[in-house]
């Protein structure tokens, strides 16, 4: 059965045009809702990725500080080895090398401004005296103590080189004790110096 559409043609276009942009923004709304679903699903996915992220970061942080830790721990074992290892070079055959190597790394720090010209070193065995013996009991023998003093002279430019030398030889955790016996003025090739003697003690 045929059927004619008797309206107007150009009401025709419009019902149209009308019903398809009704069929498409059915589409579309679908469409829009759809991703506004998906956007929150990401949104809320992406919190607690972050919400994850800060609970990871506040229980690496203490492992982190742990390794730091660490690291200074180990850097600090690393020099106690360096320094055991330096004395027990001064205790064997190539103790005067060692102690000139020490000596001539002291007296760079100067920047040129100190030389050492004489190097003496002299081995003492000393025995306490605090052990006494008392009527019915015989005193044990003392344990004697070698000391090894080393002398070092030369001259320097001024009193603030001769200080630096000091204290670059104490920096070097070898010697029990270093100290200035004597600090003289001089003349070097007509300018001002200073002749100084350390004596160091290990």
């Amino acid at each position: 059965m045929n059927h004619m559409n008797l309206l107007p043609l150009p009401l025709q276009k419009k019902l149209l045009i009308r019903r398809r942009l009704t069929q498409w923004g059915i589409v579309w709304g679908v469409c829009g809702v759809t991703a506004l679903v998906v956007a929150l699903v990401w949104s809320n996915r992406h919190s607690d990725s972050k919400a994850t992220l800060a609970v990871l970061t506040d229980q690496v942080t203490p492992v982190r500080k742990l390794e730091a830790e660490n690291e200074q721990m180990l850097e600090q074992i690393n020099d106690i080895v360096a320094r055991q290892s330096l004395l027990g070079d001064l205790d064997s055959a190539e103790r005067p090398l060692t102690l000139v190597g020490i000596v001539s790394h002291s007296a760079a720090s100067t920047k040129s401004r100190l030389q050492v010209q004489r190097f003496t070193m002299h081995r003492q065995e000393i025995t306490p005296t605090d052990a006494k013996a008392t009527p019915g009991n015989t005193a044990k023998k003392p344990e004697t103590i070698v000391q090894t003093t080393l002398e070092l002279s030369g001259v320097a430019l001024d009193d603030l080189a001769v200080a630096r030398f000091i204290s670059a030889l104490r920096e070097t955790g070898v010697f029990v004790r270093v100290e200035l016996k004597s600090s003289l003025s001089t003349q070097v090739a007509d300018n001002p110096a200073k002749e100084y003697l350390v004596r160091c003690t290990f």
